[in-house]
Parts: C-alpha cells; structure tokens; sequence
C-alpha cells in the first residue's frame, strides 16, 4: 500500500505533537504529503455573552490558523493547513475523505474505565469509522493495566 496523503488532527496538546512528530518522521521517510488539522469546537451563545464569544471564537480561530501553518512551515516536504468547526471525530473523518487521506496519525489519551465513559474517544470514534488506516499514538504516562 502506497501511501500518499497523511491527515494529523492536532489539538496542539503535548500528546498531539508527540503524534504530529511521529507523523513528520513517517512523512519524511516515505515521501508522504501532510495534512495537518484543528478542529474548533465551538458551541453557539445566543444569549448576551454572545459579543464575548465572538471574539473569543476569533481568537480561537487565528491562533488555531497561526499555529497549523507553523507546522506546515516545519514539515520539510509538501503540507498544508485546514482548520474546520464541528465535532473533532465528524470532521476528521470527512476531511480524511475530502483529501483522499492513505493514513491518520492522531493521538489518543488511552483512557479506560470510567473516565472513558465520561470523556468519550475522539480516537476511537476516528479508527472505528475512518475511511483509510489509523494510526494512535498513545501518551507515554499510559500504563497497561490487566483488568
């Protein structure tokens, strides 16, 4: 399997460039293109707070740009920038789609039990419905724990 195009969700957390880095490697390697994407989850204020949150969605919104287009200047090979709203794991998926991605390499936090209940798995909502490969990588804190 060639491949081409690597879609890399980033929420620019410590885990998310730990991702971002094991991505540019596998580019570099491999003469892959990158994609690399933020998505901004920002929920509707139609009430009197809504002057605040526009500006704080403006400011979500150029810093988020700011930041991808940092790291398609760090890429070192051919990469481009796409920042979405909605649903992180909805738009992953389509924007995997759209740019006919061959791979995801996103980060996952590793969570088990409750605390998975509770904050859900945008990873895992990616590798259950992507429509190519995914590949997580997991924060180094987690420890595997027989149940």
């Amino acid at each position: 399997m060639k491949i081409n195009t690597i879609l890399v969700p980033t929420d620019f957390s410590e885990l998310s460039n730990e991702a971002v880095d094991y991505a540019f490697s596998m580019a570099k390697r491999i003469g892959a293109k990158m994609v690399f994407m933020h998505t901004l989850e920002w929920p509707d204020h139609p009430d009197e707070m809504t002057p605040m949150a526009d500006e704080g969605y403006a400011f979500m919104k150029d810093r988020g740009n700011a930041m991808l287009h940092d790291l398609v200047e760090q890429a070192e090979l051919e990469a481009s920038a796409l920042l979405a709203d909605g649903v992180p794991f909805v738009e992953i998926i389509q924007a995997a789609r759209k740019h006919n991605a061959d791979l995801i390499i996103m980060g996952t936090h590793g969570r088990t039990g409750f605390s998975h209940v509770m904050m859900g798995s945008q990873a895992e909502k990616v590798v259950r419905q992507a429509p190519c490969p995914v590949l997580t990588i997991k924060s180094p804190q987690h420890v595997f724990t027989p149940a």
